[in-house]
């Protein structure tokens, strides 16, 4: 299955979710289309292994044990790296809510459980959990989207006519590392400290 989902990717990357068939699944590896029917019978159904497929790629990444701080910058961090390292992945876990929802389950439990180990409230806890799995999904996908982002931005943001652009030209630097791993870092700590502030002191683990 491993290798279905890598060829999957790939197929994905060079031409989008519409190239994803099972005609063009089946030569990038090698194989006859009614193989792939023992492991899908429909595109939706491909597009759900290929989703879990993902997921438990990038459940693997993740420590979503203890503290749940800890947990979260875990979670975010290996969402990310999997945005960046697999292309293709992102828009798979898209398509998702196009077919079963359930292939995103284990992500959901995965970081919802530490939350509620640690007395989280379930209101909060979700929406703890949610607003990381934004964020981190939300940077990647910003990311991927700028990938000219560095030196090269520094140059051409500079060189703007500063009577029309005085504020990005006073940025450039700045503004052409946005997406630097410092600056992901950074928005999660924020983005942590904001929800142990609505904690008031934090939440208290409960012990048996």
């Amino acid at each position: 299955m491993d290798q279905i989902v890598d060829a999957a990717l790939t197929v994905i990357a060079d031409g989008g979710m519409a190239a994803l068939t099972t005609r063009r699944l089946a030569s990038q590896l090698g194989v006859g289309q009614m193989t792939l029917y023992t492991y899908a019978r429909t595109k939706d159904e491909l597009i759900d292994r290929v989703a879990e497929g993902v997921l438990r790629a990038l459940l693997a990444d993740m420590d979503t044990t203890g503290d749940w701080t800890r947990a979260l910058r875990s979670a975010a961090t290996a969402i990310r790296r999997r945005m960046r390292e697999q292309p293709g992945t992102l828009e798979v876990l898209l398509a998702v809510r196009d077919v079963s929802a359930t292939s995103l389950d284990p992500l959901r439990e995965r970081m919802l459980a530490p939350l509620l180990e640690n007395g989280f409230p379930s209101t909060l806890a979700v929406a703890a959990a949610t607003e990381v799995q934004t964020y981190a999904f939300g940077f990647a996908l910003l990311e991927r989207a700028h990938p000219h982002a560095g030196e090269d931005e520094v140059i051409r943001l500079s060189q703007l006519d500063e009577s029309s652009y005085p504020a990005l030209r006073a940025v450039a630097a700045d503004y052409a590392d946005r997406f630097s791993d410092d600056r992901f870092e950074r928005g999660l700590a924020a983005l942590l400290d904001r929800i142990r502030r609505e904690c008031g002191d934090g939440p208290i683990k409960r012990h048996p």
